[in-house]
């Protein structure tokens, strides 16, 4: 599967202890799908929510920190799908979907000096995020998950000792979501077949260049899944079945 990568613009304010060992701060940013350096960086459709929360960096020997945070991340997107309209025949645009979280990212950072003024650095490390906002996406039949780790990379630069400008790329391990068993109801009541279908290619239309654009997508169909006549067990296994073959086929 191909992991999302999502960038983070990040404005940090620390402040020192008396042995300058220890700087805590209040650290703020926002999420975006596309990097640029002009100002359509800021466009609302390039930005799919914020984050802000307090952080404490602690000095190592050999020019090393650890900077660690707890940060409240609010991620929305509007995905270009369409359901089926309960009042009439017609089809409207699916609602956005949102997810907010408590994240603990945990980095190791390396800083080179640029003079009594500003320094460069380099991070990177691991990122352990648990849900706080709703659970379900019933339109979507989807369900996040409660807890989720993600790997963070990045650099950035201190200004003045207390000022910090940082980019990160934020690579998630794993899922964040779960396939919820009503969808596969609307099969198994009348004992009718499922076909899993899976998409490859579809994150081309936005993710690489930020914007919607045409793309090929290659649509695997699978074998049908018979319903009829299943176990009630067969029937509680049946959502990681279909899961485990659509995301067999994706590459």
């Amino acid at each position: 599967m191909r992991k999302t990568l999502i960038l983070i613009i990040a404005i940090v304010c620390m402040s020192a202890t008396a042995d300058a060992k220890i700087k805590f701060g209040l650290r703020g940013g926002l999420n975006i799908t596309n990097m640029s350096f002009d100002s359509s960086v800021f466009d609302s459709s390039n930005q799919t929510g914020f984050y802000i929360g307090p952080t404490v960096k602690i000095g190592l020997p050999l020019g090393f920190d650890i900077d660690a945070s707890v940060i409240y991340n609010q991620w929305k997107a509007d995905p270009d799908i369409y359901l089926a309209d309960d009042e009439s025949s017609a089809t409207i645009k699916g609602p956005s979907l949102r997810r907010k979280t408590v994240a603990l990212p945990i980095n190791l950072r390396k800083g080179f000096g640029l003079g009594d003024k500003a320094s460069l650095f380099i991070f990177g490390g691991p990122q352990f995020a648990f849900l706080v906002g709703d659970k379900d996406v019933e339109e979507y039949s989807y369900s996040w998950s409660n807890s989720d780790i993600s790997i963070n990379l990045g650099a950035g630069v201190m200004l003045v000792n207390h000022l910090e400008l940082k980019a990160n790329y934020n690579i998630p391990c794993g899922k964040t979501g779960e396939f919820k068993k009503g969808a596969l109801k609307l099969a198994t009541k009348p004992g009718v077949p499922i076909v899993p279908v899976s998409l490859n290619g579809s994150y081309r239309m936005f993710e690489e260049e930020g914007y919607l654009k045409g793309a090929q997508i290659d649509i695997m169909v699978h074998e049908p899944i018979e319903t009829k006549g299943i176990s009630r067990k067969e029937e509680k296994e049946l959502t990681e079945k279909v899961e485990q073959i659509i995301i067999g086929g994706l590459r």
